[in-house]
């Protein structure tokens, strides 16, 4: 998958869970004209449309409230990252490919 369509992918989850109403509230702007998710993923919306598009994004994917629950502390885990790497998939298969 490439990276633009993982960002995408992550924008719309959030936008769908920061944009959509609460159960039974209906949206004052569920009349927008909206983009389809292909117009999403290939970046073809203009600003005003992508605006209306993240806005109503309950329109094209099924949403849902997720109540917060109880917070908790994560563990520490102290580990050493001396020798911790980054790399980038797509240098690796270029570079195997040769």
């Amino acid at each position: 998958m490439s990276l633009l369509r993982s960002n995408l992918r992550v924008l719309t989850i959030t936008a769908a869970v920061v944009s959509a109403p609460a159960a039974g509230q209906d949206s004052p702007h569920a009349d927008e004209p909206i983009g389809t998710v292909r117009e999403v993923y290939d970046g073809r919306l203009y600003p005003d449309v992508q605006v209306n598009t993240f806005r109503n994004i309950d329109r094209l994917f099924p949403t849902r409230i997720v109540r917060a629950g109880e917070a908790r502390e994560l563990p520490i885990e102290p580990m050493d990252l001396a020798d911790f790497r980054f790399a980038d998939l797509e240098v690796h298969r270029k570079h195997r490919a040769v």
